[in-house]
């Protein structure tokens, strides 16, 4: 995950936003590609993710690789 911070002046890190999100992960070789990226979105990262952070601009890269063999 890549978040964008703002430096404030007291020298505070302040998250502004998600930039990038990356999961791979093992599945079934019969799941494909679009089930596993809408479930790792839907199930995992709006789940741990504040919404606030996540914006039109965030980058999801889920299973970049493919299959696992």
């Amino acid at each position: 995950m890549i978040v964008e911070y703002r430096k404030e002046a007291d020298g505070r890190m302040t998250p502004l936003r998600v930039y990038n999100v990356l999961i791979s992960t093992q599945h079934e070789p019969d799941v494909t590609n679009e089930v596993i990226r809408e479930t790792c979105i839907e199930q995992i990262i709006k789940k741990v993710i504040p919404a606030e952070m996540l914006t039109d601009r965030t980058e999801f890269v889920i299973n970049p690789s493919g299959a696992f063999v």
